[in-house]
């Protein structure tokens, strides 16, 4: 059996949504005075450096072990590459090293 949710992290902090789109609105902008190309180059560093928060990511454990599915990419990860784990107030962190 596994377990998979989904999580899309601006739609629970709209503020941050808020303030990170204005912040890359304020960066294209003022790169497109320099150049369409400069606008374009702030566009893709600041976008996609947030796609992740913008984005819905689904996790999903199961027997074979960790599959993280983003927007443009899957990540899987099998049970023997977790050596350490730690829980803490924003949720579990799972690590291939047995030392913090």
């Amino acid at each position: 059996m596994a377990l998979t949710w989904t999580v899309l992290p601006a739609r629970n902090r709209k503020k941050l949504a808020l303030f990170l789109g204005v912040l890359t609105g304020v960066s294209v902008l003022s790169g497109w005075l320099f150049g369409p190309f400069w606008g374009l180059f702030a566009f893709l560093l600041i976008g996609l450096s947030n796609m992740a928060f913008y984005t819905p990511s689904e996790y999903r454990l199961d027997e074979e072990g960790i599959t993280v599915r983003r927007f443009l990419y899957t990540l899987h990860r099998p049970w023997d590459w977790v050596a350490r784990v730690e829980v803490d107030r924003n949720g579990i962190f799972l690590s291939p090293y047995a030392r913090p």
